[in-house]
């Protein structure tokens, strides 16, 4: 029989109840379950209509990355000549994961079939979703009945389904949907598991709909694998209050972890994460400092020993050993030296600021420090009359527009880049314009095509003078100067010939591998696969973790969805961000420098 999936889902569609308004706020506010949901393991899923497709993707793409998007139909066809009807093709472009498909409604009201699913199905597949087939009887009846009528439905679906494809079966037996109780849990169990045993071999997920809600999951847990939410959903706090009850079993009782794969995280600032956002934390009345930190290793609490192991210490350079299959770290600043030995790498390092003065890119060992710099900073910049900050990517324009924002604050903030428009990396010069125009209109000086040559700090409390080159706007004074320039990529640990020799960044293959090797990996800033934005290196490193679980259970890895092109919409600037928009068969050893 084939068996449960690693990971419990939750899901929810929408369907028609909610306007775009009501739909954007209540994908905003799902987003903030994310962090919920990864801590105990769950998939979480959103279905809104089509409509709010674009905004939707363009909120979790930048606020919740680990949720997915789904679309609540498609055609079988990708184009062509077919008025009404909705593109898979455009939908994957879009950003959706998943295609909701046979629901009861659609089969009632637009006489769809089987064999109309089947079609849709094979159609979500080729573009690289997933098919959530909704299935189920029509009367209430015996187990045996139920199973027999559902038969059909789901044979057909998997009749197309390829290998390493998955398909999410949402059992909903029509008798129940918009009732005031679910089905009874006994009877879903057994109806799921006469459906399990016709999924040999196949990658396939169960879920349970129909009047489904809190405490649903608990009576359910033994036949399903989740749920699929409709109206209960709908409330923010039902939704949470499932992906609670949903929590992922003992990760070492599943039978797809069978030995103790060690993770060893080798940081080069403390043994806390750190907030992608902290910029906001420099400006006067926003966040606290203290609330930017998140100690890693109590994260972790739920593995046993034998699973995780914590290192604090740094990857020294040419630490990598490919031969030994080593990286040589210093621990605590101490410099005491340690070859840790990998079965897997994956360098996930960074950059590192190229002067001591960017205070979000400080090479300090200890919490404290951290801290007592960042405080150093915000003093300083309550502080200041004239603030020049240099550097027009998104750090950048980000904390000018933070800064200028601030109600009454003194400070005369410019903005000082080397590019001809703000964002470059972004690619939207319409989100270029926007930012510049939102900069200015808060008071902030922008001045384009500018490079900074040199600036000099007095000995004494007179004015900092920075110059630049170019014509006309050559120099300019101020009491602070932030640079928030490019960083140099942290790949000297690497060998020569594994990263680029101009941009030193990390040379990846289409799987997120370092070309040239088999096990080592990269994600993030390091690597040369996308421009370095959060964004980015959220995606990869979800990419990555999904690629050496396909590795470990013996399966060849994806090739990777570079990011796709999406709308940019401008937000305020106060405390936000300037745009919104596997079993393993042995032990195994995975090393995140």
């Amino acid at each position: 029989m084939a068996q449960n999936p690693h990971k419990r889902t939750v899901g929810v569609s929408l369907k028609m109840y909610f306007d775009l308004e009501k739909t954007s706020k209540y994908i905003s506010d799902c987003a903030a379950l994310a962090p919920h949901a990864l801590s105990r393991n769950v998939d979480i899923f959103l279905i809104p209509d089509f409509l709010s497709l674009t905004a939707a993707s363009t909120i979790l793409r930048f606020e919740a990355p680990t949720v997915k998007l789904g679309a609540q139909d498609c055609f079988w066809e990708d184009s062509g000549a077919y008025t009404g009807e909705v593109s898979p093709a455009v939908l994957r472009q879009i950003g959706c994961s998943l295609v909701e498909l046979g629901h009861a409604e659609r089969r009632r009201l637009f006489g769809e079939t089987d064999e109309i699913v089947v079609k849709k199905a094979r159609a979500v597949l080729r573009n690289g979703m997933i098919p959530l087939v909704c299935i189920g009887e029509k009367t209430r009846g015996s187990v045996e009945v139920a199973v027999e009528e559902c038969r059909g439905q789901v044979v057909s679906v998997l009749e197309v389904l390829g290998k390493d494809e998955e398909v999410i079966f949402a059992y909903e037996p029509v008798w129940a949907i918009g009732q005031a109780e679910p089905a009874e849990a006994g009877y879903v169990v057994d109806v799921v598991k006469g459906l399990r045993g016709l999924c040999e071999g196949k990658e396939v997920r169960f879920l349970y709909g129909g009047s489904a809600g809190p405490g649903t999951f608990e009576k359910m847990k033994d036949g399903v694998d989740g749920l699929f939410l409709g109206r209960f959903g709908h409330d923010v706090k039902n939704f949470r209050e499932v992906i609670s009850e949903t929590l992922e079993r003992n990760l070492t009782q599943s039978p797809r972890y069978q030995g103790p794969p060690c993770l060893a995280f080798g940081t080069y600032v403390l043994e806390y994460i750190i907030n992608s956002g902290f910029r906001t934390a420099l400006v006067p009345g926003q966040v606290e400092i203290d609330d930017l930190f998140a100690p890693i290793v109590p994260g972790f609490a739920k593995y046993p020993d034998s699973s995780f192991r914590f290192v604090k210490g740094m990857a020294v350079p040419a630490g990598l050993n490919r031969a030994a299959k080593t990286v040589r770290i210093k621990q605590d600043g101490s410099g005491h030296l340690i070859d840790e030995p990998y079965e897997f790498l994956v360098v996930a390092t960074g950059t590192s600021a190229p002067g001591p003065d960017m205070p979000w890119k400080a090479g300090v060992w200890s919490y404290h420090d951290l801290k007592n710099m960042l405080q150093s900073y915000k003093d300083k910049i309550s502080r200041a009359r004239k603030i020049v900050i240099g550097g027009g990517g998104p750090t950048g324009v980000e904390l000018a527009g933070e800064l200028a924002s601030v109600n009454g604050h003194p400070n005369g903030v410019t903005l000082l880049s080397s590019s001809e428009e703000l964002l470059p990396r972004i690619g939207h010069s319409s989100a270029s314009r926007e930012a510049e125009y939102k900069l200015t209109t808060l008071g902030a000086k922008v001045h384009l095509g500018r490079p900074i040559s040199t600036f000099i700090e007095p000995d004494d409390d007179s004015e900092i003078r920075i110059f630049m080159t170019g014509e006309g706007f050559d120099r300019c004074t101020c009491n602070l100067y932030l640079p928030a320039t490019g960083n140099p990529p942290n790949s000297c640990i690497l060998q020569p010939e594994l990263f680029e020799a101009q941009s030193g960044l990390a040379r990846i293959d289409d799987y997120l591998r370092i070309a040239g090797t088999e096990d080592i990996w990269a994600a993030g800033d390091i690597s040369n696969a996308e421009p370095a934005l959060c964004v980015n290196a959220v995606r990869q490193g979800l990419w990555v973790a999904k690629n050496l679980d396909r590795v470990l259970r013996n399966k060849e890895p994806k090739e990777y969805e570079f990011n796709r092109p999406c709308m940019y919409s401008s937000s305020h600037f106060s405390g936000t961000c300037l745009l919104q928009s596997p079993s393993i068969q042995a032990p195994r050893r995975v090393f995140a420098a």
